[in-house]
């Protein structure tokens, strides 16, 4: 079941975020876990912007 619409990945609900999680974690460790490019639309930091908005989805999930 959809906790809630869909956003899209230039939702501005994201901006600034990757920045704020470089400043917590390594890049490296980051990229040991995901292998992924340092772009602000991958989902770690759109969890990372509903974690930080106190968002209630969060608990709801259970999955993602």
């Amino acid at each position: 079941m959809l906790l809630e619409n869909p956003h899209s990945y230039r939702d501005p609900r994201t901006d600034g975020v990757m920045e704020r999680a470089l400043t917590r974690i390594r890049r490296e460790e980051i990229f040991s876990h995901t292998g992924l490019q340092f772009m602000p639309i991958n989902t770690l930091y759109q969890v990372l912007a509903l974690r930080e908005q106190n968002s209630p989805l969060l608990e709801m999930a259970e999955t993602f």
